[in-house]
């Protein structure tokens, strides 16, 4: 199994979805920095489905987050042409900092416990 964890800020409001047997599954995308000293970002999708109401309640474009999940690998072909998608299927997303630009007194006056996602075994969507 390959585990990966990463922290990163959301680059938008996540989207909150159903699966075909009515699961709530959460999906964003968040920019993580280079490693060493490069300059840029790096773009890694995330989907949450237990906790999922949780964090799309809580969550907004900014907020810092660390991941740890397994890494998902799609590949189909579209008009000729390959494509490929990687997912990290969160076990775990725990709330960390508040977008930059919130002010102290929009923050909430009770903060919520970090939500915990765990991929129930045979879940499919």
């Amino acid at each position: 199994m390959f585990t990966a964890t990463a922290i990163g800020r959301l680059v938008k409001d996540p989207t909150l979805e159903e699966s075909p047997t009515g699961t709530p599954i959460c999906k964003f995308r968040i920019a993580c920095d280079k490693a060493r000293g490069k300059k840029g970002a790096n773009f890694i999708d995330v989907v949450v489905w237990p906790g999922a109401k949780d964090n799309h309640k809580h969550l907004t474009k900014g907020r810092q987050v660390a991941v740890t999940g397994n890494i998902d690998h799609q590949q189909w072909k579209k008009d000729e042409s390959w494509n490929e998608r990687y997912e990290l299927i969160a076990d775990q997303v725990i709330w960390m900092a508040l977008p930059r630009d919130t002010e102290p007194t929009e923050a909430p006056t009770e903060t919520p416990e970090p939500a915990m996602a765990g991929a129930p075994e045979g879940e499919a969507f």
